[in-house]
């Protein structure tokens, strides 16, 4: 058996107030693992607190609740952590990058009719219309890279924080 599935059969002991000596299997377990062994040693320390008198009486519902909370987040807590990807972090990325699109169509709106009026005189409307889609491309490229690359940059450092050393 896996710590895991260890872990999760000395939690149902708990859960159901077995004390005393463990399985074969489980107590030849506990002793040769360190990460188990703490696990019961905090489990049993858990049971000796939910053992003393409350300062009110406790509806057993209330009670059974708590012990449930207690065990599902001790569960979380030993849990191997998973190796998340950045599936989130790109979708904000990307998600602010559309985001800034109507502001680089508006500016390039912008530029695209002042530099006709002021070129149409000197260059003619294919070479504008082709300096107009460059100019458009190239500026929804950098500002989208630009929107883009931030929120990814954030999530890699909050990641490269969360990683434990």
């Amino acid at each position: 058996m896996s710590c895991e599935e260890i872990q999760e059969a000395l939690d149902d002991r708990a859960l159901a107030r077995e004390r005393g000596d463990l399985p074969h299997a489980l107590g030849d377990h506990v002793r040769g693992c360190a990460a188990c062994a703490a696990h019961l040693r905090f489990l049993h320390a858990l049971a000796d607190t939910l053992a003393e008198p409350a300062p009110a009486p406790v509806h057993p519902t209330v009670l059974a609740m708590a012990r449930a909370r207690a065990a599902r987040a001790l569960r979380a807590r030993e849990a191997p952590a998973a190796a998340a990807g950045m599936g989130w972090e790109l979708v904000a990325a990307l998600s602010a990058a559309v985001l800034a699109l109507p502001l680089v169509v508006g500016h390039a709106y912008l530029v695209l009719e002042g530099g006709a009026w002021l070129l149409a005189s000197w260059l003619p409307a294919p070479l504008l219309t082709w300096l107009g889609l460059v100019y458009l491309g190239s500026l929804a490229l950098g500002v989208g890279a630009l929107y883009g690359l931030i929120p990814l940059a954030i999530a890699w450092r909050r990641r490269e924080a969360a990683e434990p050393a």
